[in-house]
């Protein structure tokens, strides 16, 4: 039974003086989740690809996978778990090796590692598997041609993975965007 307002809304945000705060965190935080969990996922993927164990490689795949899961409120919870001040795993940990206690919530400066790390273990493991299995249909001829001719791991992960894995993460950056 409310009126019709129209764009009054968005008019109101963006003639508000937070507008561009609100917009210039919104977009940086989407930037450094976007490239933490591409840039991660990929290098978590070249990890298990190195793997010659299979079942090794499917229970960690299992293991990274099962966040992805779970629902943002179950993630934010173990979050909480991990990081609250007074009964938080790491300020455990940190107390029993004689270090001092770390105020996640209170400093606005840990937000930014707190926020990407809890997002990262969410989001990582599908990206992962997407990841592997594109690994997984680069031709191994390549790689025994590059080792023929010398180069490392480091020099064929550079030159051969990861411009074979170029469409890849476009599409999955496109995803994230789009999410």
């Amino acid at each position: 039974g409310s009126d019709w307002v129209g764009l009054k809304n968005f008019q109101f945000f963006f003639s508000s003086q937070d507008a561009w705060r609100v917009t210039r965190n919104t977009l940086g935080y989407n930037i450094i989740f976007i490239s933490t969990v591409i840039i991660g996922s990929a290098l978590i993927a070249i990890l298990l690809y190195e793997i010659k164990n299979r079942k090794a490689v499917k229970a960690y795949q299992t293991i990274l996978f099962f966040p992805y899961f779970l629902s943002f409120s179950v993630v934010a919870y173990v979050g909480y778990a991990l990081m609250n001040v007074d009964f938080g795993v790491l300020n455990g940990i940190a107390r029993s090796i004689g270090l001092e206690e770390v105020f996640w919530y209170s400093e606005p400066k840990r937000w930014i590692l707190m926020l990407p790390a809890i997002h990262f273990w969410k989001a990582a493991g599908y990206n992962v598997i997407i990841f592997y299995a594109g690994m997984m249909a680069i031709d191994p001829s390549y790689y025994e041609s590059a080792a023929i001719d010398g180069a490392s791991k480091l020099k064929m992960t550079t030159s051969i993975t990861l411009p074979m894995l170029k469409p890849i993460i476009i599409i999955l950056t496109l995803v994230m965007v789009g999410r």
